[in-house]
């Protein structure tokens, strides 16, 4: 095989490589255990699955058991039919994901009533039907996924909290984007993050971050009780927790969304997506632009 294709391996190796070995733990618990692992609120219970989990694997191990779980997780069956489809690219398993993820919150958007979410969706899972075959391309597909995760908790938010969450936001953005922050708090309000994205595009992994530290600082005790565990490296997994936030009732929506027939190993989303929003934490090195989190 080559170096050059765009697999896992190549793709994500190197940010894996970034992380403290706490960190891999976590994403080796995940990569095996999926929702099962994250809804565990005993900490001791979850460092016990972690230590066993990892016991007799150095650091290389780690990263490529992790690698070698995500591969499982998002293939089908026994992947003949993946193989036509190119599912052993990153890329395209990326792509995949963004299809699934879309068509999922869309019926929830269906629910809430919310015609212009449901619209942003589509758009957003159009213009991302075709893509080319490069590690570059599975690094803004990995934006987008996390785009779309933390829309969807700002989305599902009570419309009080969303309306202070997202005054709070605008004013956070506003020295950062040199944008009005009345036009941003519009957007957000009727666009929400992806069409801040479509607005702003440059560096969005900055704008991210400064939502992320907002919604953290308002809401951060409400997501922690159900969010990961606050291990050694504090503020990835700060930042994960408040992402995947919404997991639980997005993994259900796109798991209904699969094809109920498939007998033989269904597309195990709780396993991938997860590492997904790590691996993109890791690679731009988020952590360095929040500031501000409580100890």
């Amino acid at each position: 095989m080559s170096q050059n294709r765009p697999t896992i391996r190549n793709c994500v190796w190197h940010a894996l490589d970034t992380a403290d070995e706490e960190t891999l733990k976590e994403m080796l618990a995940i990569s095996e255990l999926g929702k099962e692992y994250l809804e565990i609120q005993d900490e001791k219970q979850k460092s016990n699955i972690r230590n066993t989990l990892s016991k007799g694997l150095n650091r290389a191990q780690l990263i490529g058991a992790i690698i070698q779980n995500m591969e499982s997780a998002i293939t089908e069956g026994f992947g003949i039919m993946d193989v036509f489809k190119d599912m052993d690219l990153y890329p395209k398993q990326l792509q995949h994901c963004i299809e699934v993820l879309t068509k999922g919150l869309e019926k929830k958007a269906e629910e809430l009533g919310d015609e212009g979410w449901k619209r942003s969706l589509k758009i957003t899972r159009d213009k991302y039907s075709s893509i080319s075959l490069t590690c570059d391309t599975a690094v803004e597909l990995e934006e987008v996924i996390v785009t779309l995760l933390l829309d969807a908790h700002l989305k599902t938010l009570s419309e009080k909290e969303r309306e202070k969450l997202i005054r709070n936001i605008a004013r956070e953005l506003k020295g950062l984007s040199g944008v009005d922050e009345g036009r941003i708090a519009s957007i957000l309000t009727y666009g929400g993050l992806i069409a801040l994205r479509q607005l702003l595009g440059f560096n969005f992994h900055i704008i991210l971050a400064v939502v992320i530290n907002t919604i953290w600082k308002y809401t951060g005790a409400m997501i922690l009780g159900s969010g990961l565990s606050l291990a050694v490296n504090a503020l990835i997994q700060r930042l994960a927790a408040i992402v995947l936030g919404p997991i639980g009732w997005v993994i259900f929506t796109i798991s209904l969304f699969s094809l109920g027939s498939k007998l033989l190993n269904p597309r195990e989303y709780d396993k991938y997506i997860p590492l997904v929003v790590y691996i993109y934490i890791l690679r731009l090195k988020i952590k360095e632009y929040l500031k501000d989190f409580p100890e």
